[in-house]
């Protein structure tokens, strides 16, 4: 399955102005929210986390709902700088139940977009 997300990054500004710090709880996983203080440009990094984030539920195809809540997804780097995914543990259940043995993850942006594409790789096909 593939998932992909397009943000603009002036709504997260807009939202972000509004909401503040809850906009980041929502969005934000616990290891997220302690980088985010120190991030030059807050605003890309929440753009960036949202679209990698919404096109994730999108390639699992269930959504944004529970287990699968931006707060219980975080994103990281390899040491190359490629981002990836890690999750919690019943996150981990919903993608074995499905078949997925990996997720792939890619990210862009420009000046007032963030975009996101993560394809979810079926371990074998389902007949």
């Amino acid at each position: 399955m593939i998932g992909t997300d397009l943000i603009d990054k002036r709504r997260i500004a807009q939202a972000y102005q509004r909401h503040g710090h809850r906009l980041t709880e929502k969005i934000l996983h616990p290891s997220e929210l302690t980088q985010f203080n120190s991030q030059q440009n807050p605003i890309r990094y929440l753009s960036m986390r949202w679209a990698a984030k919404e096109a994730f539920a999108k390639a699992l195809g269930t959504g944004l709902r529970a287990p699968v809540l931006m707060s219980n997804i975080c994103i990281t780097h390899n040491a190359q700088g490629a981002p990836s995914f890690t999750y919690t543990d019943a996150i981990a259940d919903l993608i074995a139940q499905r078949g997925y043995q990996t997720l792939h993850l890619s990210l862009s942006d420009e000046t007032h977009y963030a975009l996101a594409f993560v394809v979810a790789q079926i371990t074998q096909p389902h007949y």
